[in-house]
């Protein structure tokens, strides 16, 4: 799978997909008895009543590390560790890259230049994320955690500092974006599946207590025990149910430059409003509230209130995101 992955990074088009793969998986430690081989643990709370009872067991999935040949090290470390979270945002960021390609190929769009533009989105996007994390989640932590990135990242930081790269980018490169606005969002959904597809192995969303039949049954040394919401596993379906929504759309219904980026934006900004309601309150380390929304709330609103004017004819001709022809 590493080596699969290592070859499609270097493939025309995902030349940034062998950056991600290895930041995000070369980690420091010694090789221990489980190396190269994925390790399922359970937490001691795996039980297959758990499904009959409508839960879903907890469980996590250990780094899979591969030991360098001939005890060699590099920098102190002796091993490649690929993270699983890491290793699917890896993977997110490879697949959407290539949807976008294949959006822009069949659009008729340059995909050179698409290329271009992905690179700063992606590096502004992961530093706007981390920085927005602290700010607005650790406020306390800014000063000692501003630049410690594997610290904590927030999606809609990520998206906003994202989309603001890529709109100076465009000025100053004298590219129409609305029409390449919906590539990157066609890819960027595809990613997004893998992304929180991550957030739920690693369990970071916990939401309240609940009886839903898809919640997740939590360990007793992590959290009150009981059945709790998982938002990772929530937005990963809802993802999921998203990609379709974008898929059929592409088929049956007319568009112009920007507008399915835009519709997508408001969907998805009205859905995560409300799913943020239920992320867990009783927890430490809970989502810092402010006048009793989240962070990420103030962020839909603020994308719902963009959306709408967009629609209303501001960008009805795809006209307003940037650049010019």
């Amino acid at each position: 799978m590493a080596a699969w992955l290592g070859i499609l990074a270097m493939e025309p088009g995902c030349r940034f997909g062998a950056f991600m793969l290895r930041s995000l998986t070369l980690s420091a430690g010694a090789v221990d008895g489980c190396a190269g081989r994925w390790q399922w643990r359970p937490e001691n709370c795996f039980d297959a009543s758990d499904w009959v009872n409508n839960m879903i067991p907890y469980f996590t999935i250990s780094p899979l590390q591969i030991p360098f040949p001939f005890g060699w090290t590099l920098f102190g470390v002796n091993h490649l560790s690929l993270q699983p979270f890491g290793l699917l945002v890896a993977m997110g960021v490879i697949l959407g890259n290539w949807q976008a390609l294949r959006y822009a190929v069949a659009q008729k769009l340059d995909p050179e230049l698409l290329n271009r533009m992905v690179m700063p989105a992606l590096i502004g996007g992961f530093i706007g994320a981390h920085l927005f994390a602290v700010a607005a989640y650790r406020p306390g932590d800014l000063a000692r955690d501003w630049w410690k990135i594997w610290s904590g990242l927030s999606s809609f930081g990520g998206i906003f500092s994202g989309v603001v790269v890529l709109l100076i980018w465009a000025r100053r490169n004298g590219v129409r974006l609305a029409p390449y606005a919906d590539a990157l969002v066609y890819g960027f959904v595809h990613a997004w599946v893998f992304g929180r597809a991550g957030c739920f192995i690693v369990h970071d969303h916990p939401g309240r207590l609940t009886s839903f039949f898809l919640s997740v049954k939590f360990p007793e040394h992590l959290y009150t025990a009981g059945q709790r919401f998982d938002l990772g596993l929530l937005e990963l379906l809802f993802t999921i149910l998203l990609l379709s929504v974008m898929r059929v759309w592409m088929v049956h219904l007319p568009r112009r430059n920007g507008q399915l980026a835009v519709w997508l934006g408001l969907i998805y900004s009205v859905v995560r409003f409300f799913l943020d309601f239920l992320r867990a309150t009783d927890i430490p380390g809970s989502d810092l509230r402010y006048f009793g929304l989240t962070p990420a709330q103030y962020c839909c609103l603020a994308l719902v209130v963009f959306c709408i004017y967009w629609l209303r004819g501001y960008g009805a001709e795809g006209e307003g995101l940037g650049g010019s022809e």
